[in-house]
């Protein structure tokens, strides 16, 4: 490690520990510097599953001064299948069947288990026998606090999926925390929204509020006034489980303030409903709830702060969705995973959304010319240049895969750092890309024929020219000449319009015959054509009234997205298939 410095190597740590806690463990096994160096990232996200490990956690803790492990993420549980149980599994019985050599390679395997199994019991069995009048409920809720406590400072997220029987878990004040997800599980006790919140101290910060996997018969009202006396500032909820109990409180002419509140735009509700299941929903027969969910579904469609979904599967029957939520919106993923059937409502919503959060943040290369004027001023005030010669080729791709994911801003700033900063973003700068509107699409051809021979790799593509990234015509040919009686500022912006208009009035000056239509084809075809050996997913929501655009072979492509804008002329799916050649590896 001595070849790179040691602010690198933590950087490069903290990007890595978003897995719950799996690289970090590898880490401070690698070796004493590599546990030194690691000391402060390796816990960035933890998720301790079960009580014992839960025990073991806040026993780190207590040997460490809380400035040496900060916590931002925490998932904990203790539910199925993390449940705790107290009793040994009993010794398997000899069998004549079986020869000698397998039971002795039985024996061994099975005391082999017993103890890995009996080192993490004789962690909890120990701190029950210390306080014998204490249930491993309440020894939960114990650590939990004790954990709280201790990371407080810093913890921003917390996903928290325990049991909540006869034992108020105590949630203390976290004054960093953003977003919240509780999961009690109640067994055969119904705990009414006031006792489960009444948990939870004061969270100024939170914004976000993820109450799905309660058991709550509450409506709405009382649900959000219980929420506001602890987080003020929470602008997304997800209420509790909508069933049979409550279905009919959440109609708008039962709960008119609710409703009121959602139209006003302060919050964003997020609503799910259950699978109708006869045993459990003795309040309502089928065909009412399903009436009654169509009612509710149809507010989806002109109420824009409410989305409402109707689930495929139960949610208690979700083991791990709670988990994969928690890890995909920590890692910045677009959208949380859900086993849900999106309702006819919503499904708007969520075409609109798909190419604004189309998988990873992309590079957006319509302001390039304003990036790089911006960029250009900010590193001409810096005195310092980093150099790369003591970077092996392989550690740079990895921090150029994880810095260029914010719109441009970063590639573009590192193309004028230095020549060799230069020379590695176009080889590793443009790991997504999304290009917004005619006038980019050509910029960026451009930049793949000036550097052709250096292999420009691209794996995640978002291409459109839709509104309000269409080719304004009529914009162009009013462009006032410098003849006009005009303020030189005015004339400075209207010249750099005018530069960008003239990259597509060139190329239709040059190809008489080409529309615009099929300029834009044929560029986004001679750009597939160019990055095909690498490029993972794609993206095209473009406007189609003459032409059929030809999508040639990707060998690498696991997903693509079509939206095409037809006009008005109607084009058939199978003519739309048929300018597709052949995808191997297409997936989704």
């Amino acid at each position: 490690m001595d070849r790179v410095p040691v602010e690198l190597w933590r950087k490069i740590f903290a990007h890595s520990c978003f897995d719950g806690g799996l690289t970090g463990c590898a880490l401070s096994l690698v070796s004493k510097a590599v546990h030194d160096a690691s000391q402060h990232c390796r816990y960035y996200s933890v998720a301790l599953k079960g009580l014992p490990s839960a025990l073991m956690f806040a026993q780190l803790l207590g040997k460490h001064h809380l400035d040496e492990i900060c916590v931002y993420h925490l998932h904990v549980t203790n539910q199925y299948p993390y449940a705790y149980l107290d009793c040994r599994p009993s010794t398997p019985t000899t069998s004549n069947a079986v020869t000698s050599v397998l039971k002795k390679i039985s024996q061994k395997l099975f005391r082999e288990k017993l103890f890995q199994r009996d080192v993490k019991k004789d962690v909890v069995r120990k701190a029950l026998e210390d306080d014998p009048g204490q249930s491993t409920e309440s020894l939960m809720h114990v650590t939990l606090l004790a954990i709280l406590l201790a990371v407080a400072p810093t913890l921003e997220t917390l996903s928290i999926c325990i049991d909540f029987d006869f034992h108020d878990p105590a949630i203390p004040s976290l004054p960093r925390l953003t977003e919240l997800t509780l999961n009690y599980s109640f067994g055969w006790r119904t705990h009414s929204i006031t006792r489960v919140l009444g948990t939870l101290k004061r969270l100024p910060s939170l914004r976000m509020l993820d109450l799905l996997e309660i058991t709550c018969h509450a409506n709405s009202e009382d649900i959000l006034a219980e929420v506001a006396k602890i987080a003020p500032n929470v602008t997304h909820i997800c209420f509790p489980i909508i069933r049979g109990t409550n279905l009919l409180a959440m109609r708008p002419a039962a709960n008119s303030i609710f409703w009121a509140r959602v139209d006003s735009g302060e919050l964003v509700i997020h609503m799910q409903l259950d699978p109708w299941y006869g045993r459990a929903e003795i309040y309502m027969s089928s065909t009412e709830w399903s009436r009654e969910w169509q009612l509710l579904n149809r507010e989806t469609s002109r109420r824009p702060g409410f989305v409402f979904h109707n689930r495929e599967k139960a949610i208690n029957e979700c083991f791990g969705e709670q988990e994969e939520n928690w890890q995909a919106r920590m890692n910045g993923r677009a959208g949380p995973k859900l086993h849900i059937s999106i309702t006819p409502g919503s499904c708007s919503k969520a075409v609109r959304s798909s190419h604004d959060l189309w998988l990873r943040n992309p590079i957006t290369i319509q302001s390039t010319l304003s990036l790089v004027h911006h960029n250009h001023c900010e590193i001409g005030k810096s005195s310092h240049i980093p150099s790369m010669r003591h970077l092996p080729f392989e550690l740079l791709e990895e921090i150029f895969d994880l810095a260029c994911v914010d719109g441009g801003r970063t590639a573009a700033s590192l193309s004028l750092a230095s020549k060799e900063f230069h020379a590695a973003t176009h080889r590793y700068g443009y790991n997504s890309v999304s290009i917004k509107g005619l006038a980019a699409a050509l910029q960026f051809w451009r930049t793949l024929k000036r550097y052709s021979g250096g292999g420009m790799r691209v794996r995640h593509l978002h291409v459109t020219n839709q509104y309000p990234y269409d080719y304004p015509i009529e914009v162009a040919r009013t462009i006032p000449s410098k003849s006009h009686k005009i303020s030189s500022f005015i004339r400075r912006v209207i010249g750099k319009e005018k530069e960008e208009e003239d990259i597509v009035r060139t190329a239709l000056a040059n190809s008489p015959h080409l529309s615009t239509e099929g300029l834009m084809c044929a560029t986004i075809h001679s750009i597939l054509l160019a990055i095909a050996p690498t490029l993972q997913t794609l993206s095209l929501c473009i406007e189609l009234n003459f032409r059929y655009l030809e999508i040639p072979s990707l060998p690498s492509l696991t997903e693509l997205t079509l939206t095409y804008s037809f006009g008005w002329q109607i084009h058939s799916t199978e003519k739309v298939m048929h300018s597709m050649k052949s995808l191997p590896s297409l997936r989704r």
